[in-house]
Parts: C-alpha cells; sequence; structure tokens
C-alpha cells in the first residue's frame, strides 16, 4: 500500500516550503549564495517534513510571504512568520535605519512621517547631513529666471551658463537646510 500523500503538493505554502530547501541547499538555485551561501538553512523537522511545516505556519495568508525574523537565522518556528511585502522589505541587509526621537525607522518610513520625497531623504543622508537635517524641506525660494547660485539669469536647467555644466555633472549643489523646528513625529502601528 502506498504512503498516504498530504494533498497538497500543488499548492502555494507546499511551493514555499520547497523554495526555501532549494535556495539553502542546491547550489545550483539562483538565490543560493544570498541563502545557503550565507550559512542560512532549515530547521531539521521542516527540512524533512512538510506536515509539521505546514503544522507550525498554518495556511499562508492572501497577499503574505514567508519572512525570517532575524535575517541572519534558519528557516525555523521561532524565527518566522507570515508578512506582507512592505514589512519584508524593511527586513533586508539593506534597509538603512536611523535613530529619531527615541525609535529606530527605516529611513523611508521617516521620510513618509516628514512629507520629504524618500530619494532626497535618503541622499541627503548619504551627504553626511544629520536627520533633522535631512528632514528640512528643500532648499531656498527660487527667483523666477534666476540661477539659485549666483541670481544671473537662467539658460536651461534652472542655472546660469557658469552654473549648468556643474549642475549637469554634479546634481543641485545646494541645499540649504532651514532651522529645526524641535517638532517629533510619531509611528503608527
Amino acid at each position: 500500500m502506498p504512503p498516504l500523500s498530504h494533498g497538497m503538493s500543488g499548492t502555494a505554502i507546499y511551493r514555499t516550503w520547497k523554495k526555501i530547501k532549494k535556495r539553502c541547499y542546491h547550489e545550483s538555485d539562483k538565490d543560493f549564495h544570498h541563502y545557503g551561501g550565507r550559512g542560512i538553512t532549515v530547521c531539521e523537522t521542516w527540512r524533512h517534513d512538510f506536515e509539521t511545516f505546514f503544522m507550525d505556519m498554518g495556511p499562508r495568508p492572501d497577499g503574505m510571504t514567508l519572512e525570517r525574523i532575524d535575517n541572519d537565522g534558519p528557516y525555523a518556528p521561532d524565527n518566522c512568520r507570515w508578512a506582507d511585502r512592505a514589512d519584508q522589505a524593511k527586513n533586508r541587509r539593506t534597509t538603512r535605519f536611523v535613530h529619531y526621537d527615541g525609535r529606530e525607522l527605516c529611513v523611508k518610513d521617516l521620510a513618509k512621517l516628514t512629507s520629504v520625497n524618500y530619494k532626497t531623504f535618503r541622499s541627503r543622508l548619504i551627504a553626511g547631513c544629520t536627520v533633522e537635517e535631512a528632514m528640512q524641506p528643500k532648499g531656498r525660494p527660487r527667483r523666477k529666471g534666476a540661477c539659485p547660485i549666483c541670481g544671473g539669469k537662467i539658460m536651461g536647467h534652472g542655472y546660469c551658463g557658469k552654473h549648468r555644466y556643474r549642475f549637469l555633472k554634479h546634481g543641485d549643489p545646494h541645499i540649504v537646510a532651514q532651522p529645526f523646528t524641535g517638532k517629533t513625529y510619531t509611528v503608527k502601528d
């Protein structure tokens, strides 16, 4: 008599289980270097038994994927949860966090709270601005038709002929920070 099957081999959760094993143990997998190549493993009970994995994690909620809470830890019951893509993006090795107002926030969340464009906010931090400076609205007000550097007549890209090349090569050279107001922001769960 053949062994009984769990009957879930065509489901999304079964494919998830197969994929975590493949990325951790098969060097031919395109993502192996991000998982098995870094020492990420699957706990022994999950590695050899789909039903245990399913009992521990339950059915996959719509729009959710499997996330490791500790990005350097194994796929195991105490280190995995179902999360949406936005939450998973915050749990990447490349996500940058900043300390502000007594809490740790990812740069993207703090940019949303301050209404500063994320790319502007991030580039200000990379350029060496403090969090408070990066939160300020952009630069000084410009007179229409005047170069923001010298006040001369603009030619193209909002700069005079003398400063246009500098702008095209290096981007906007002036970000003038407004005085910090001391306003605090809270994160809503």
